[in-house]
């Protein structure tokens, strides 16, 4: 072989081994990128990311006006709406998940500012009518969808962006259990929902978008005050909480367990929703005490805890169960009541507007006293509007008085 067939053949054996070595740093890039794509997801790097954002109908003012009755919202209705079904990137159990809400924008209004806003408790999707109230649903009906029709579309026809979650466990994550009334594991889909409108928002144009303000009912109320709460410690640098507005929340969570000891031989209609709380606060909080320590009846998901076989805690809870919850605060099952509390303790920088009704049979107003006097007073403007008589269900002057709270804070 001579000089020239050797330098061919060395020619050919480098051209050989670089072609395998681009091959496998190909191969590494791609097992690198596949690895990277999966710790990234399950690191949730993409939390609050929009999947997508669906125009799905528009509203004008007049029919808005005619189909809240309620309340005459003349004087706050100025605006036709668009609203938008929302997808987007959050965490669920510590893994990432889709969820979904509704966005409703008013028209033409460009400096709007954003609300968020978050339902009531809605029995668990396959039980009747929830599909009737989950926000993400609503295609411009003239009935059911309450706080879409009463609350969502006379806010932004006052001129206010407002987002409505579905939460986890409705709309598209509708196969997954709700974490109802576990607030830390709430929020996270909230704040995700939040910042994914934000985007939205932001791109097409509209101002404001990190001045925020909070709203919610019942459920929805302990929503909307922790979230205040997180969201000022956290999340500063995306939203500045202008006010939250909150009817009829169990912000007092450890003394809304409380009561079901006090009246544990007694009847109350709430019972099952009770039975889903201490179920929902038990596996999302990681405590997983075993089912029959807490309950006097199987139970083993979300459904059967709310198929409870009575009205009285007594013969729903282990009995052992009821003693603990009326122990010591370092009992664990105590200990994240009052972790999921947020009546006391803190000091808000955004305006605060508590709602309750006296009559209020559901979530006692103990809860809306207790914050109003436990939250550590700055120089922000709090009140507390108490409606004698109503119910757990009156929300005209909610819905009326959010508006003009709102309207007044720059």
């Amino acid at each position: 072989m001579d000089m020239g067939e050797t330098k061919n053949v060395w020619s050919s054996m480098t051209l050989f081994k670089d072609y395998i070595c681009r091959l496998l740093l190909g191969l590494t890039v791609i097992l690198l990128f596949s690895c990277s794509e999966n710790v990234l997801d399950s690191a949730l790097t993409f939390r609050g990311n929009c999947i997508e954002i669906k125009l799905v109908g528009e509203r004008d003012r007049e029919s808005i006006v005619e189909n809240i009755s309620v309340i005459d919202v003349k004087q706050l209705a100025k605006y036709d709406v668009s609203y938008y079904r929302v997808v987007y990137r959050t965490e669920y159990m510590g893994r990432g998940i889709d969820a979904s809400g509704l966005l409703l924008i008013p028209k033409d209004v460009w400096d709007c500012r954003l609300i968020g806003y978050f339902h009531g408790t809605n029995i668990p999707i396959g039980l009747a009518g929830v599909n009737k109230q989950v926000p993400s649903y609503y295609r411009g009906e003239r009935s059911d969808f309450i706080e879409v029709r009463f609350v969502g579309l006379c806010w932004a026809s006052a001129g206010y962006a407002v987002f409505m979650p579905d939460y986890i466990g409705y709309g598209v994550s509708k196969d997954v259990e709700h974490p109802y009334n576990y607030y830390p594991e709430m929020f996270k889909s909230n704040i995700d929902g939040l910042l994914a409108v934000k985007s939205f928002l932001s791109e097409q144009g509209y101002a404001s978008c990190d001045k925020l303000f909070l709203a919610g009912w019942s459920q929805g109320a302990g929503a909307s005050l922790s979230a205040h709460k997180y969201i000022e410690e956290s999340y500063t640098d995306e939203f500045t909480v202008m006010a939250s507005s909150n009817v009829a929340g169990p912000y007092n969570f450890a003394g809304f367990m409380d009561d079901i000891v006090e009246r544990q031989n007694e009847s109350t209609d709430i019972m099952n929703i009770l039975s889903w709380s201490a179920y929902a606060l038990n596996k999302y909080s990681g405590l997983n005490i075993p089912a029959d320590q807490v309950f006097a009846y199987p139970v083993y998901d979300q459904i059967s805890a709310l198929n409870t076989p009575s009205k009285k805690p007594a013969e729903v809870f282990n009995s052992l169960f009821l003693s603990k919850l009326n122990g010591s605060d370092e009992d664990s099952f105590k200990k994240v009541a009052l972790e999921n509390s947020f009546h006391r303790g803190w000091k808000p920088q955004g305006a605060i507007f508590f709602h309750h009704c006296s009559g209020d049979k559901v979530v006692p107003i103990f809860n809306t006293e207790d914050a109003f006097k436990g939250l550590k007073r700055s120089n922000l403007v709090m009140n507390i509007y108490t409606i004698n008589g109503g119910s757990h269900y009156t929300l005209d002057s909610f819905i009326y008085r959010t508006v003009i709270d709102f309207d007044g804070i720059k």
